[in-house]
């Protein structure tokens, strides 16, 4: 039954009374007052958040060092990543916020390591600072700690009547590195490079470190748990499964036919395996996968249903977190929502931990299949920090083949600009992706297509949210309503959506010459032209005029000057060297009728090129000039001193101007292209024996008259 108390509490000097309902029950047991009870008499107090320092400060304890493995082999880069134009402002503000704090220096002496910076933008529009640090933590060896296991933790909560949790802001800013270990830190920006003076986020060791100092600090303090940067004391009478954990499970909807119904079966089935009698549990459900029993979901079916999610979110089901087991986190996502659950290896298998899902908002709908597979890896991972953030490593399997490899080891600046942003908020964890096929990936499979009901604030896409604050910062501009009343105005313009998009600049007609002139400085092409026009202004057919820019010269060439042929055969000759298939040849024709000579070469000398021209003059005598390049085998002073022995005049072409000597570059073509054939002997004496365009008579007829009788 039950009746209504009066009690008096006295707390120093005063007296306070409480009316009360008593409820006695059937059991024995302590006695228990209800928390509005205890809130009236001043016995539970609660304290929403208390901010107790407003500055960072450093932990006590000598500076950390960055051990490197033997083998280390340092990774430096030249060229910062390019920033956007609008986050720059905010970049070089964060940077020197940062310097003034005392968490990061500038560096100007040579470094071994340098890595790039990677600056992410908040929902709040602040930057934050990141270093894509993968090359380091390869080489960078880790601290074995193990982090305190949830049933280490219980047994010292007991009795507790107070319970307070404290977090440490920027906790891995609060560890000073030693010198050696901040120079490996060092990372590139436009602004120069700059070094972390504090434990950085991103290094592999980072969690373990800050963990050990932690426990340090605290060891001596009774009644303090430490996890992280979360300094808890906890308690309580009973443990079961957090409605968070499983929050995901019971809110899955009924199925409403039989594939629905055959995934969900099929998470049941792989989570139920350590409850007895769920076949009888499951049978009106089982009945409606028959091929002779149509679908309807009756009361039997409901009740069957409601059963099933309150065993699967049950004790015996969901396990509590054990650091000495192997973790598992089992991520997909669907065309409409995400799921994920987090599993441990038991001795029967792999036993799950926690759930979530959610569904995707409309900009997360319209990812690509491989961008919806990542944020849900990463979302998935994120909604297990608590359990992953510290572990040397985690498996991470998803059913999406592509994503293993971005996430094992590709570069972010090789990865999609969305997947990118993604997988930087992923640096805070260790995973190892791997592969496995859908149809075993039950869980997370069926969790993402009945996700949670709601929105994911966080979800919303950075390109929605930019798109919208366009659209309101143009409205307030009072120069709108002017700009459109001249685009009505203006008959090759039109209204489309009634706001300004891109924010390009239409220059008057009066402007455009000198706007074209500075597109085209430089002289960078038509490509670079248009890429340095297309943010900055507009014009109708300003395409057409940057093209006729660059495709027009900007002064008059000269004409070429055409060399005149001899009037007797050999008296010039054109030679040069060529390679092909791993030989060398010389290369030789005749200005008069185009002879050619193809003479293959032991090895790329002077002597060697020596011996083959005078075998050439011993055939068709002595030449009287001789035209090459400036190779090393035609300005030797070996070849010199051939030169003048046979009284040989020797024409050089202008360096790194191949146009110079052309007809030994088009005779190098002819000659490759001989080389080639199947049978260049019979190749060679098919060219001699055709009439040339410039002189319509075959070279063997020009240079061997005696052929024509």
């Amino acid at each position: 039954g039950q009746f209504m108390a009066r009690t008096q509490l006295k707390r120093g000097k005063k007296t306070l009374d409480c009316h009360f309902r008593v409820t006695v029950i059937k059991s024995g047991g302590d006695n228990l007052l209800s928390r509005a009870v205890g809130a009236h008499l001043g016995l539970i107090q609660h304290v929403e958040e208390v901010s107790v320092y407003g500055e960072l400060r450093l932990l006590k304890g000598e500076p950390v060092k960055i051990e490197l493995k033997e083998n280390a082999r340092p990774y430096s880069i030249t060229t910062p990543r390019r920033i956007p134009i609008p986050l720059v402002p905010k970049v070089e503000e964060e940077l020197r916020r940062m310097k003034c704090l005392g968490i990061i220096e500038s560096v100007t002496e040579p470094t071994e390591w340098v890595a790039p910076m990677v600056p992410v933008v908040k929902p709040s529009g602040k930057i934050r600072i990141c270093v894509d640090l993968k090359r380091l933590n390869k080489s960078a060896q880790r601290e074995k700690l193990i982090l305190p296991a949830l049933d280490d933790i219980l047994h010292r909560l007991a009795g507790s009547t107070v319970f307070s949790s404290l977090d440490a802001a920027s906790g891995f800013w609060q560890i000073p590195l030693d010198e050696e270990s901040a120079r490996l830190t060092t990372f590139i920006t436009p602004l120069g490079r700059f070094c972390f003076k504090r434990l950085p986020f991103g290094v592999t060791s980072a969690p373990e470190i800050f963990q050990r100092k932690m426990c340090e600090l605290l060891r001596d303090h009774e009644g303090t748990i430490v996890y992280m940067d979360d300094i808890l004391v906890s308690g309580g009478d009973g443990i079961s499964p957090q409605p968070d954990r499983v929050t995901a499970i019971t809110a899955v909807e009924p199925p409403q036919n039989q594939t629905e119904l055959r995934r969900l079966l099929g998470m049941v089935n792989f989570l139920g395996r350590y409850l007895p009698h769920l076949s009888s549990v499951l049978h009106p459900l089982n009945d409606l996968l028959r091929a002779d029993v149509a679908w309807l979901w009756g009361p039997e079916q409901g009740e069957a249903f409601k059963k099933v999610k309150a065993l699967i979110s049950s004790a015996p089901v969901l396990q509590f977190f054990n650091l000495k087991l192997r973790t598992v986190v089992s991520a997909d996502a669907s065309s409409h929502g995400l799921g994920g659950v987090l599993l441990q290896e038991h001795e029967g298998g792999l036993r799950p931990v926690a759930f979530c899902s959610r569904i995707l908002t409309d900009a997360g709908k319209r990812y690509a299949q491989i961008e919806k597979e990542c944020l849900a890896s990463v979302w998935a991972s994120e909604q297990f920090y608590q359990y992953l953030c510290g572990l040397e490593t985690y498996r991470l399997v998803t059913d999406h083949k592509p994503l293993v490899t971005m996430i094992n080891g590709m570069d972010l600046d090789k990865v999609p600009l969305r997947c990118q942003r993604l997988l930087i908020r992923l640096m805070k964890f260790n995973p190892v992706a791997e592969y496995m096929p859908g149809k075993n990936l039950v869980v997370a499979d069926a969790l993402s297509r009945h996700p949670k009901p709601g929105i994911d604030e966080t979800g919303l896409g950075a390109d929605i949210q930019a798109h919208i604050n366009t659209v309101e910062e143009t409205e307030k501009k009072p120069v709108f309503e002017r700009i459109k009343a001249e685009t009505a105005k203006d008959h090759t313009l039109q209204l489309v959506k009634g706001y300004v998009e891109r924010g390009k600049r239409m220059p008057e007609s009066a402007e455009r010459a000198e706007i074209l002139e500075r597109i085209h400085h430089g002289h960078m092409g038509l490509t670079k032209s248009r890429e340095r026009y297309r943010d900055a202004v507009w014009w109708p057919h300003i395409s057409k005029a940057v093209k006729e820019k660059v495709q027009r010269p900007s002064q008059p060439r000269e004409p070429l000057i055409t060399t005149p042929l001899p009037e007797l055969p050999w008296q010039k000759l054109a030679a040069d060297l060529c390679e092909l298939n791993g030989k060398t040849y010389l290369i030789v024709t005749d200005y008069y009728s185009r002879w050619l000579e193809i003479l293959s070469l032991p090895k790329a000398s002077s002597e060697g090129v020596i011996q083959k021209l005078v075998s050439i003059i011993a055939r068709f005598g002595i030449l009287e000039q001789i035209v090459t390049d400036n190779g090393p085998q035609f300005r030797s002073q070996v070849f010199t001193d051939f030169i003048k022995a046979y009284e040989i005049i020797h024409i050089t072409s202008s360096p790194y101007y191949p146009q110079a000597n052309g007809m030994a570059e088009r005779a190098v073509k002819t000659a490759k292209t001989i080389l080639r054939q199947e049978n260049p002997a019979l190749a060679l004496l098919s060219y001699r024996d055709t009439p040339t365009e410039p002189t319509r008579e075959s070279p063997a007829v020009r240079i061997l008259p005696l052929r024509q009788a």
